[in-house]
């Protein structure tokens, strides 16, 4: 046996044996995709020996992978319950801890993880996870120092300066989870500026009955935010860095950006007026119909938002069908188009005041069908790309 590539998509080839008894029709494989059904295979058929079986099914499962996976969930478990205990800490002893000895006791520990991750190198996992605390706890300084002095500053700034002095920290830890952690710091910034004085249920009540003295929309700033995340992500991986390949690491982005594109087109349906004294003039002739969708009801800012999102999403569709290929971002942007599909489909029928049973009825009957069509679109586009994959080979 000439050897194996570790991992389960590794491929198993074996030198000098005889074909196996495939069968008439059966094409002989020379190579195939290792696993443990196929080491399996070949012990069975005696084209290896016992020695050999158990050589292939360590490569293909190390003994010791469990242990290195074990160990690493729990320094991720030990360093997040470290965290939650200093803050914890601070707030149940908060009266009886001098404003001295809480800044010392943080930036005792920021400094002693700062260490502690140049020590153990940021090529390890405990390094990464040692910068990731001290960036947690300047965070814990920031709400000290407000705290301690009454700064009165708005809760948008303390998440601002949080993200801006992390960041470089983040850029060369080169850990996924450090950039999630930045990335939620960022919208936490921005949503926050914008409902700055604003209770909880004001800031969403907007969202299906928005006024016209609104003067700040905020979806399509959160949209161009975690865009430019996504943008700075795929340039990234243009450029060869590894740690960013993941797909995960487009999809999470992508999901934060595709969704404050959708929600105006989704006010948009959902308040804007219904005229039903409506003709459109065909030939010279006017004809009426049901009804018309009255937009200048709602506030510029809508309009703006609605039209800004459907740019965008075809944008989306545009750069991940031709340009960069993605599966998962079409899918996104899919069922951001049968989810408005289906909200304009319960707006309508609501709108005609029929019973229960046949909204029910109809509406279940469309979801049928605009979800089988999207299924359907995303298979063909699959199959097209698949196709292209094959014929280049």
């Amino acid at each position: 046996m000439n050897g194996f590539c570790g991992g389960c998509d590794s491929v198993l080839s074996v030198d000098g044996m005889e074909p196996m008894d495939t069968g008439p029709d059966q094409p002989v494989q020379e190579q195939a995709s290792a696993s443990c059904e196929w080491v399996e295979m070949l012990f069975a058929s005696g084209h290896i020996d016992r020695s050999g079986r158990q050589a292939a099914l360590d490569i293909l499962h190390p003994r010791g992978a469990w242990q290195a996976w074990l160990s690493q969930l729990l320094l991720i478990l030990g360093a997040v319950l470290s965290l939650a205990g200093v803050i914890f800490f601070f707030a149940v002893n908060w009266q009886s801890i001098p404003a001295w000895a809480k800044f010392t006791i943080v930036e005792l520990a920021i400094a002693g993880c700062l260490v502690g991750a140049w020590r153990r190198s940021l090529e390890r996992l405990t390094g990464k996870m040692l910068l990731l605390s001290a960036g947690v706890l300047v965070g814990v300084f920031l709400a000290i120092f407000g705290q301690v002095y009454q700064t009165g500053a708005d809760s948008f700034v303390l998440f601002l300066e949080w993200a801006v002095l992390i960041f470089g920290w983040a850029i060369i830890s080169r850990f996924r989870a450090y950039w999630v952690l930045w990335g939620v710091l960022a919208n936490l910034s921005v949503w926050l500026y914008f409902f700055r004085g604003i209770d909880a249920g004001a800031a969403f009540e907007f969202i299906f009955s928005p006024t016209r003295e609104m003067t700040r929309f905020l979806f399509v700033d959160m949209a161009l935010l975690n865009g430019a995340i996504l943008a700075a992500r795929e340039w990234a991986v243009a450029r060869g860095v590894e740690w960013l390949q993941p797909n995960w690491t487009r999809i999470v982005p992508a999901f934060c950006t595709i969704l404050p594109l959708s929600l105006p087109i989704w006010t948009l349906i959902v308040a804007a007026d219904i005229d039903y004294n409506t003709t459109i003039s065909v030939l010279g002739l006017d004809i009426p119909i049901f009804a018309k969708f009255v937009i200048s009801s709602l506030p510029p800012l809508v309009i703006y938002g609605a039209g800004a999102g459907i740019l965008g999403l075809g944008m989306f569709y545009a750069c991940y069908r031709l340009k960069a290929r993605s599966l998962g971002v079409l899918t996104l942007v899919t069922l951001s188009v049968c989810l408005s599909l289906e909200m304009l489909c319960i707006r309508v029928l609501i709108e005609m005041s029929l019973g229960i049973l046949p909204i029910l009825l109809i509406g279940f009957m469309f979801t049928v069908v605009n979800f089988g069509l999207a299924v359907m679109f995303l298979r063909k586009i699959q199959l097209q790309w698949n196709g292209s994959y094959e014929s280049t080979q």
